[in-house]
């Protein structure tokens, strides 16, 4: 197991190499260090520093698979579905109509019927 200092400068190491064209992943990363993968995960779970460190590698990587689908050098949809992975999302708006859905009263069916026989 690691020293919280040479956990955080692993995830230091990582971070810096996340932002290389070699890095398109946050296993890339912790590969690059020689970290097993169930010892980042198991970090970044007790530390809540580490979690932020991934986070920011995470965001490295979708700037780059982003970037790559918008210049034509990724595929489009395999950059969404990598980037939705990460925890990108599409924005979206809900528009809610409240309906009245009570019968009417016999004063609205009355009023009803009056504008009827005057259309007619």
């Amino acid at each position: 197991m690691y020293t919280e200092d040479e956990a955080l400068n692993l995830f230091k190491d990582m971070f810096e190499f996340s932002k290389t064209d070699d890095c398109l992943c946050v296993q890339d990363a912790f590969l690059h260090v020689g970290m097993p993968c169930s010892t980042f995960y198991y970090l970044i779970k007790v530390r809540q520093e580490l979690e932020d460190i991934k986070k920011d590698i995470d965001a490295q990587v979708i700037s780059k698979v982003n970037k790559g689908a918008l210049t034509g050098d990724f595929q489009p949809t395999a950059s969404i579905w990598r980037m939705k992975q990460l925890g990108e999302s599409d924005k979206q708006e809900i528009l809610q109509t409240n309906i009245n859905t009570s019968p009417p009263t016999p004063e609205e069916i009355k009023k009803a019927n009056e504008d009827i026989d005057n259309a007619i």
